[in-house]
């Protein structure tokens, strides 16, 4: 049966189809995007707390901070060489902490004594 407009057009049947293809691909790109935001929204909060400890532990190095934070006494470092020697030292571990929304960030460095 031939139809009085011709039959260049496309059917309901395809147009709904191709829409509800269209449809799902919205959806799969908005939720991809809405965590790629969340995500670099979080890595920069963590990199901010990164600076912080960076800035600590700087001015803890520098004598410009009190050791108090995360400080232990005194501790040693021994150091490991692969032809069997060893060389402890003798010195102090500091760790410095930084919290961000979702966790911290904590950085710990040896001093060894003078």
């Amino acid at each position: 049966m031939k139809s009085k407009w011709g039959s260049n057009g496309f059917t309901l049947v395809e147009i709904m189809i191709t829409l509800a293809i269209l449809g799902i691909l919205v959806v799969s790109f908005t939720s991809l995007f809405a965590n790629g935001m969340i995500h670099i929204f979080t890595f920069g909060q963590k990199s901010q707390a990164i600076h912080v400890a960076q800035t600590k532990m700087e001015n803890t190095l520098a004598g410009e901070q009190t050791l108090t934070e995360g400080q232990t006494d005194s501790t040693s470092l021994t150091i490991h060489f692969s032809s069997g020697k060893e060389i402890t030292v003798q010195g102090k571990k500091v760790t410095v902490d930084a919290p961000y929304k979702n966790g911290s960030v904590s950085l710990t460095s040896f001093i060894p004594n003078r």
